[in-house]
């Protein structure tokens, strides 16, 4: 998007950070648990996280050098992120992909190495130590 468009549409139109809420926040918590345990602290510990939005705008608009009559190649990046993370761990190194031209793709994986993951069909993964397959 465009500087002039995102100055406008940025206030109250920002990517909040977790996405799922409170099952987002208990995901990271139970990331957070001893390998192979399934003790983990308290989500409060991390009630903070949700208030946390990204510095981009949902759902914005596409500049208009993409969208014009000679429209400029968009090259699509697809981010995964790493283990026991989610979509919105690397925001700012996605953030700086697209802001130098790429679109960028960064999506949850329902292979149990997300923190926290739902389907459209509402089925919900956690990522879990203690049946990892993993790095074993």
């Amino acid at each position: 998007m465009d500087r002039d468009t995102y100055s406008q549409q940025i206030n109250g139109r920002n990517a909040l950070w977790l996405r799922h809420g409170f099952k987002g926040r208990l995901g990271i918590t139970k990331a957070t648990a001893t390998w192979g345990s399934a003790d983990y602290p308290t989500p409060w510990i991390y009630q903070y996280l949700d208030d946390v939005v990204m510095d981009c705008v949902e759902n914005g608009t596409l500049a208009k050098v993409f969208t014009g009559e000679t429209p400029r190649k968009l090259i699509p990046v697809i981010y995964l992120h790493g283990l026991t993370c989610s979509r919105t761990s690397q925001s700012v190194s996605c953030r700086d992909l697209a802001s130098h031209g790429f679109i960028v793709f960064s999506i949850d994986h329902f292979d149990g190495t997300c923190n926290f993951a739902r389907l459209k069909s509402g089925e919900e993964k956690y990522w879990s130590s203690l049946h990892d397959p993993y790095d074993r």
